[in-house]
């Protein structure tokens, strides 16, 4: 597909003198771009170097390319400079740049991607393939912005009930033997986005599936958005995923969806037992909160992964039954499917273990307080010990005999009726704590009689 081009300022006059045939129409308004857009690229490969790429470097990365090696350039948001500079390095069909720029066209982005034809062959040496986001908010049909940071504006809008949807492409295309460019979208983000919760996240759906809901990529459980560079930034962290660049759309994205499933399980594991033998010493109903939302997340996480299992299409265990039998490589998406869920159902396990013991923590915990405020409650009864009979005393003799019946109370009968009380007082205790510690004995060896 490699053609020549005699400078960057030729390549962008066709590329934009082609791009109004495309159709890059039916765009929402909902969308509110950033002031400064942004393109973000990476290049990654098999001998695990990673770095940020930027335009300077783009020839320097080219010659040190090893040919042994597979590398891979993932760039976000691309812009037109981008363009021109990819494709007059590496002989890029200005078609490729176009052809991503296209939005599906349909009456929703969901019926424009899902009767929409993918381009799933490598005929041309690239390819595309759209998606659709479940962006949530069902309720509300009122003009929602979101702000997006994309050179190619996507469609972004209301259906009801099923709330707000918005389209995106993937393009791929293979630059050379061994070098392969992926092109993403920047993420669409709402203004009201926070720390999600685990289970508020976006859903991506591709049409490559069996099921009517089609296959479905998961948002990385670490990250409040969804990034589908940081998603393929992940997948390329894993060296064996460089053995299977070569392939179509659809099977690229099972082997993607497997690795973020995995990557989202290793999450919740890290936050279950870090729940489970550090937060658990010092309980509340913050870490009950916590160890509901993975729950919720392990429950969604096993349920998707079973629905993914069940609708692999048959083209797609075709190919990896010739994949395997050419490779032999055993970490394919079906058995990463089936590993993942027999963790998860032991992860499970552990965190309803984890239940139990933070509800024996807190049981414990409440003990305690329990004594703490028992012992309080007797150095009160200690210092009533002391100060009542003071001042049973001190409201005896401090009325007015003397103006009564003119007689004068000497000091001494003060001290003698204190005497008195104090010792009244200190023999109803003693009397009381033996009586106790007699009836305590006898049910100890009743108790004992008994076994």
């Amino acid at each position: 597909m490699e053609q020549e081009y005699v400078s960057t300022d030729e390549y962008l006059r066709e590329f934009w003198t082609r791009i109004p045939q495309t159709n890059t129409i039916h765009t929402s308004t909902n969308i509110i771009p950033q002031s400064n857009p942004k393109t973000r690229a990476l290049y990654c490969d098999s001998d695990g170097r990673r770095k940020p790429l930027g335009p300077l470097e783009v020839p320097s990365v080219t010659q040190s390319i090893v040919k042994e090696n597979a590398s891979v350039i993932i760039i976000e948001n691309i812009s037109p400079n981008w363009i021109a500079l990819l494709g007059t390095t590496f002989g890029i069909n200005v078609n490729f740049f176009c052809e991503h720029m296209e939005n599906p066209k349909g009456p929703s982005p969901w019926e424009s991607v899902f009767s929409s034809s993918q381009n799933d062959t490598m005929n041309r040496g690239y390819w595309h393939v759209d998606g659709v986001f479940e962006l949530g908010d069902q309720e509300h049909s009122q003009p929602y912005p979101f702000q997006s940071s994309n050179f190619a504006p996507r469609r972004i809008e209301y259906h009801a009930p099923y709330g707000w949807e918005a389209t995106t492409r993937i393009s791929y295309c293979r630059l050379k033997e061994n070098l392969f460019l992926f092109l993403v979208d920047a993420p669409v983000k709402s203004f009201l986005d926070k720390k999600q919760s685990l289970m508020l996240m976006t859903r991506l759906h591709f049409p490559v599936s069996t099921s009517r809901g089609g296959l479905v990529l998961p948002q990385l459980l670490d990250h409040s958005y969804q990034s589908l560079f940081e998603t393929l930034e992940q997948f390329f962290t894993h060296q064996w995923h460089f053995h299977h660049l070569a392939l179509s759309s659809t099977m690229m994205l099972y082997f993607v969806v497997a690795s973020t499933w995995t990557t989202n399980l290793r999450y919740l594991d890290r936050q279950i037992k870090r729940i489970s033998f550090e937060d658990i010493r010092r309980p509340s109903i913050h870490i009950n909160n916590k160890l509901h939302d993975c729950r919720q997340a392990l429950a969604t996480l096993h349920g998707e992964i079973l629905t993914v299992r069940k609708y692999i299409p048959p083209l797609v265990t075709n190919e990896l039954e010739r994949i395997k039998n050419e490779r032999g490589f055993v970490h394919f998406p079906d058995k990463s499917f089936d590993e993942t869920l027999a963790q998860s159902e032991t992860l499970e396990k552990l965190l309803m273990d984890t239940f139990q013991l933070l509800m024996s923590s807190i049981t414990v915990l409440d003990s305690e307080t329990s004594i703490q405020q028992a012992r309080s409650g007797q150095k009160l009864a200690l210092l009533a010990t002391v100060y009542v009979p003071l001042s049973f005393v001190t409201g005896i003799f401090g009325m007015n005999i003397k103006e009564i019946n003119g007689s004068v109370v000497p000091w001494w009968a003060c001290v003698v009726t204190l005497l008195v009380i104090i010792a009244c007082t200190a023999g109803i205790i003693t009397a009381y704590s033996t009586w106790e510690e007699r009836v305590q004995e006898k049910k100890g060896k009743a108790t004992e009689g008994s076994r």
